[in-house]
């Protein structure tokens, strides 16, 4: 973390430890003025973090003692860059972040397994969930050859009800969630990833 650049932005995760909610001096009428310190916890260590205001509003539900969270931060270094406080632009719930940054969907068909007969019927559950996320087929054949398909027809939106049908329809660890994770805004730095250390 020390080897960070002054304000450059990271993505980080972590458990939401000690928190002390605080009022902020001088605020206006009318205008949020609770503001959030907290330390957010990874199995590197420990580091000292706020939510200012105007961040803070939209987080309070989220923003809790031992909530595991992703969070968008800039970095503040002080004390000569010995401490490294980071500032909170973006906080999110763990359980959210899989179908937050989701991108697509991959399905996996096996000839040896599955019959020509189960297109029609992937293609009739995808169509009850459209969306704008892409689906992708990874079809194995009876040779072993893999072959990768983007469907032109369908995209869809991804719900517990449809991974729950997919799962139901070729069998549990046919489907994954294609995932693109958070990136830092350029604005200010460098683009990191860091730990919570």
């Amino acid at each position: 973390m020390k080897s960070l650049e002054d304000r450059s932005e990271v993505i980080v995760g972590g458990m939401i430890g000690s928190m002390n909610v605080k009022t902020t001096r001088n605020s206006r009428p009318n205008e949020p003025n609770r503001y959030a310190n907290f330390d957010l916890e990874d199995l590197q260590g420990i580091v000292r973090c706020v939510c200012w205001s105007n961040v803070y509003k939209d987080h309070v539900d989220i923003i809790q003692p031992e909530a595991v969270v992703v969070m968008r931060a800039r970095v503040e270094k002080r004390g000569g860059g010995d401490d490294i406080v980071l500032v909170a632009n973006e906080v999110i719930p763990i359980d959210e972040a899989d179908t937050r940054f989701t991108t697509g969907l991959r399905l996996m068909i096996d000839q040896r397994r599955h019959d020509e007969q189960l297109l029609p019927r992937i293609q009739e559950v995808l169509r009850g969930y459209p969306g704008n996320l892409d689906v992708f087929v990874t079809l194995r054949l009876q040779s072993g050859d893999m072959v990768q398909l983007k469907s032109k027809r369908h995209r869809i939106s991804i719900t517990p009800e449809l991974r729950g049908r997919l799962d139901d329809l070729l069998g549990e660890g046919s489907h994954t969630l294609l995932i693109s994770p958070p990136k830092p805004n350029v604005r200010g730095g460098s683009r990191r990833r860091a730990s919570a250390s």
